[in-house]
């Protein structure tokens, strides 16, 4: 009985922080009346030895602040000192002073007693939970609960887990474990376009594998190449050469550029404020982002582009030009497969036998020495780059990667694999992102090894994306392709 009015005290004390911790003792000696001396000679806390008897002399009237002092009857005790008025906040009842709101003999009022089985609780007596309960309120009235494990009170009061889960150490649970709780309901985060990856994150298009994938644009004509800045996605077409673009969150497609009618669109790269791309026979075209009419670049020859800086437009097969035109500048000229470039090399994989068929060269944009990187990638489709490593795509069955040192000396290594042909691989920050299955799947894997993950599969899930990806994207957020043989512009958050 002590330890629940000593625990109605401590409420009690919080919410007025004029009581004092002697007098809470007092309540709870009050409470109790003046006992017995125990057996063992000693009387608890807050009591002293009168005659025998244990009593609270903080409170006493007969005992005021030690054995034998009566207050006289005009007054009152408290702290153990005979005074005439009670403290702030506390009543005077009797020759005593009492917290109506919390002690068990004055609860509410003087003289009001609860039960031994219930304590005082804001001016009302309410029976006591057992150790390890909490009391709550619900539509049938106060109950106790352990709110470790009940599921209508889980962590706290009024916490209600959902119908399909259970209350686990304070913490709601779904019955079905590929399942989670959101709000009040147990939610697959895995395809719920409204809790997709995670609760509350919506998904406008469709959601698999936790990913929301968004068709940004349908039936373009053969989109190929594509590009991404902070604020849309760019694309260019093959039938007509031309370039559109799209917000980043969706829209009206919006032409940017029209090139050759008759021609076959190819390269597109941006720069802060231009669009740069090209056709076949076209040479290299430039607009501003926001659209326009089309010039063409003196000296361009044309081809695909690999990036645009702020003093020249890169190609394949290790040439550049002058964004304000001029002379494009072969460092070295062979038939390549596939190409990159970085700050310092361009990156090819040779499709001719001067080298060998197949293998992986690089050159300093400044012109130098080529370096032979790894021979015999006979059926590599794409080539990445970071600061230490070629990572090659091969279209090969079952596909793979393979990553070999950029100054050679050492053989190409399998970094990861496919079922089917790997056609596209992209570096960005601390990933690898590639198509795998034929296309069919967009996977990443750290740079620093490990298990790959699927972003998204043609074949799970009933995502319906329309053909394979021909050209990927990235952004701090989402990974952007376009379907050639469908005509669409897809987007996948996160990446």
């Amino acid at each position: 009985m002590v330890d629940g009015w000593l625990a109605t005290a401590k409420i009690g004390w919080r919410r007025n922080s004029r009581t004092t911790p002697a007098m809470i003792i007092a309540y709870i000696l009050v409470g109790c009346g003046a006992r017995t001396l125990p057996s063992n000679g000693v009387c608890g806390l807050g009591r002293v030895d009168c005659g025998g008897r244990c009593v609270g002399v903080d409170e006493d009237p007969t005992n005021c602040g030690a054995c034998g002092s009566v207050c006289p009857e005009d007054t009152v005790c408290a702290d153990g000192t005979c005074t005439t008025k009670c403290a702030d906040g506390m009543v005077q009842c009797g020759q005593s002073c009492a917290n109506v709101s919390i002690d068990p003999r004055n609860c509410g009022g003087c003289g009001a007693n609860c039960d031994q089985s219930a304590s005082c609780v804001q001016g009302a007596c309410v029976e006591l939970c057992d150790l390890g309960q909490t009391r709550c309120e619900s539509d049938a009235g106060d109950v106790c609960s352990n709110i470790a494990s009940d599921p209508a009170n889980c962590g706290g009061c009024g916490i209600a887990c959902p119908a399909d889960g259970t209350c686990e150490s304070g913490r709601c649970v779904c019955d079905a474990p590929e399942k989670s709780v959101c709000g009040e309901s147990c939610v697959t985060t895995d395809s719920d376009p409204k809790n997709c990856g995670g609760c509350g994150t919506v998904c406008e298009g469709q959601c698999a594998l936790g990913r929301c994938l968004v068709t940004l644009a349908t039936g373009q004509s053969a989109p190929r190449s594509i590009a991404v800045d902070g604020t849309n996605v760019y694309w260019i077409t093959a039938s007509g050469t031309s370039v559109y673009s799209i917000p980043l969150n969706g829209g009206t497609p919006k032409l940017v550029a029209s090139g050759p009618s008759s021609q076959y669109g190819i390269g597109l790269a941006l720069d802060a404020t231009n669009v740069f791309f090209t056709g076949v026979g076209t040479g290299v075209l430039t607009v501003p982002k926001g659209g326009g009419t089309a010039t063409t670049i003196p000296g361009g020859l044309g081809g695909d582009l690999l990036r645009v800086d702020s003093n020249y437009i890169y190609f394949p097969c290790a040439s550049y030009l002058p964004v304000g035109g001029g002379v494009q500048t072969n460092v070295a000229y062979d038939h390549c497969q596939a190409a990159t470039v970085d700050d310092y090399n361009f990156y090819w994989i040779e499709g001719s036998y001067k080298y060998g068929n197949g293998s992986v060269l690089s050159v300093p944009i400044a012109g130098g020495q080529t370096v032979t990187a790894a021979i015999h990638q006979y059926a590599a489709y794409d080539i990445a780059v970071d600061s230490t490593s070629i990572y090659v795509a091969n279209a090969t069955v079952p596909g793979t990667v393979m990553k070999m040192p950029i100054g050679g000396g050492k053989p190409p290594v399998t970094f990861a694999t496919s079922s089917d042909s790997i056609n596209n691989v992209l570096v960005d920050g601390p990933m690898l992102y590639y198509t795998g299955s034929a296309g069919q799947q967009i996977l990443k894997i750290p740079l620093a090894g490990g298990p790959p993950t699927l972003l998204v599969d043609n074949l799970y899930g009933g995502l319906g994306v329309d053909g394979t990806p021909h050209a990927i994207a990235i952004d701090a957020t989402s990974i952007y392709w376009v379907n050639a043989a469908g005509g669409t512009v897809m987007k996948l958050t996160p990446k």
